[in-house]
């Protein structure tokens, strides 16, 4: 059975943010990681630094009224807070 390795962690550099998520992507895809919500719950352990700091800031601050954040909500806050403007990904 395939075990690939996880993907670096992420610290809120705008520049290595598509190159993050086309890691997390690829290791979703090889894990066979189909829920929305399980690629979320595993990408926030991967956040550091700024990126931590600015997840902490939105779940205590009551982040989606408390509801739980799926994958596609969690990659369109971390580009809108990380300014990525990079049209080529989409988020899956």
């Amino acid at each position: 059975m395939l075990k690939p390795s996880k993907p670096a962690k992420y610290g809120g550099n705008v520049r290595e943010l598509p190159n993050w998520l086309f890691a997390m992507d690829v290791f979703f895809a090889a894990a066979n990681v189909g829920d929305i919500f399980e690629k979320m719950q595993f990408a926030v352990t991967l956040l550091e630094g700024r990126a931590l700091a600015w997840w902490h800031s939105l779940v205590s601050g009551g982040f989606n009224n408390n509801q739980q954040v799926d994958w596609p909500m969690f990659v369109g806050a971390l580009k809108t807070h990380f300014n990525d403007n990079d049209s080529e990904y989409h988020m899956r």
